[in-house]
Parts: structure tokens; sequence; C-alpha cells
């Protein structure tokens, strides 16, 4: 009886952990940057499979990224927590459910922008306010 628990707990966490990034399952993040916003990811190495351009939705509710990216071939999603300091933290990019790249960057006021780079291929992302929530 005593090893039900934890194996009840750890069912649950794998079941969770199908839902979307582990990590910011749990996260809060800064909520000053809470609303829509949209952008672009350039990419400026990488193998010839990179696509060259691809478009970024994101919304951010207490400071936690929810993104959709749309290359013209592929989607894909990115994620992350922003810290008090407007930090990206904890991002991942993922093309059609699988590890892609890891992403950094700065948010400001109305504008963030960083980098990502991973599997081959590196690259820019930049994003403007579009609205609050």
């Amino acid at each position: 009886m005593r090893f039900v628990r934890p194996i009840v707990v750890l069912t649950m966490l794998t079941l969770l952990a199908g839902c979307g990034s582990a990590a910011n399952l749990f996260a809060s993040g800064n909520p000053e940057f809470d609303g829509l916003w949209t952008g672009r990811l350039q990419f400026t190495f990488g193998e010839k499979s990179c696509s060259r351009t691809g478009a970024l939705r994101a919304e951010i509710r207490q400071g936690v990224v929810t993104a959709s990216v749309r290359w013209p071939d592929i989607r894909g999603e990115m994620d992350g927590v922003i810290d008090d300091a407007g930090v990206l933290q904890a991002s991942e990019i993922l093309q059609n459910g699988f590890d892609f790249a890891e992403a950094t960057g700065q948010f400001s006021d109305r504008t963030a922008e960083g980098t990502f780079s991973g599997k081959g291929c590196r690259g820019v992302w930049k994003l403007q306010k579009v609205r609050n929530l």
C-alpha cells in the first residue's frame, strides 16, 4: 500500500508531461508582459533544409509564453517563461512535436527579440505586442 501513492504521482506526472513542456506546467512568470504578440523567425545560419522565415504568434499569460510557429511547410510551437527582468527562460521550439531548438531573448514593454539554435539551424526572432489581455 505504501507504493501506491508514489506510483499514482509518477503516473500523473508522466501524463502531464505529454500535455506540453513539463517545465512550464507549473511555471509562473512576470505578468507585466501578458498579451498577444506577433512577429517572425528568421534563420541566419543552417542547413538547406532550414526554412528561411516563419511567422510567430504568441500569447503570454502570467509570464508564461505559448506560441505557434508557421513555416511555409511546417508547423511548430514555442514556449517559455518570462522572468522579472523580461528575460525569456526555459524556452524551446518544437517542430511537429519534436524538439527543434532552444530560444533566448529579452522582452520590453511593446517589443521582444532574441535568438534560437538547434538541429543545424540558428536564427533570430522578433515580436511586437498587439494588445493586452
